[in-house]
């Protein structure tokens, strides 16, 4: 079956040609869905042996230059590769499948087990907990006020890390 991106119009045809035109369009879906994370995974096997391969302080360029992807997808492909064990130890004993993950899921997955307690979701992830676990320790009537400022206090901490995310309102 060709690649059409776009829809084809319908012609007409017997209910079982039309039937027969379903399934093949559904069937396509399904495997263009089929084991998203092991082909990101392949891929980020590729693009870590030829990020070896590549010069020093020219991996980008070659990889925009020759792949067609942005930096961001291959580091997350490489990341993948890199923890395909730690994705598939996530994935023992449950009903999803490598084939079935979705790449969202998978990344999750690695960035917030306990194994990977070093990378800065899992940090966020442990003391996003912590407050929460204070706040639940609070008197009913105390808890509002304490997220209130909480809030704010964050508020303020992206206000000094990244000033430009900040609108002033000058009216």
């Amino acid at each position: 079956m060709a690649d059409n991106p776009t829809p084809m119009r319908p012609e007409t045809g017997s209910l079982d040609d039309l039937a027969q035109r379903i399934k093949t369009y559904h069937a396509a879906v399904l495997d263009a869905a089929r084991n998203v994370v092991g082909k990101a995974i392949s891929a980020g096997l590729l693009l870590k042996e030829a990020k070896g391969k590549v010069p020093y302080g020219e991996w980008l360029s070659w990889l925009d230059e020759h792949c067609d992807l942005s930096e961001r997808t291959a580091h997350r492909y490489m990341q993948l590769a890199t923890n395909k064990s730690k994705i598939d130890d996530a994935l023992r004993g449950k009903s999803a499948t490598m084939a079935t993950l979705s790449l969202n899921k998978a990344l999750r997955l690695i960035e917030t087990r306990p194994e990977n307690g070093d990378g800065a979701a899992s940090k966020y992830a442990k003391t996003q907990e912590a407050l929460i676990k204070r706040l639940q320790d609070l008197l009913p009537e105390d808890v509002e006020e304490a997220a209130r400022r909480t809030i704010q206090e964050l508020q303020a901490t992206v206000t000094k890390i990244k000033p430009s995310s900040v609108v002033v309102n000058q009216s």
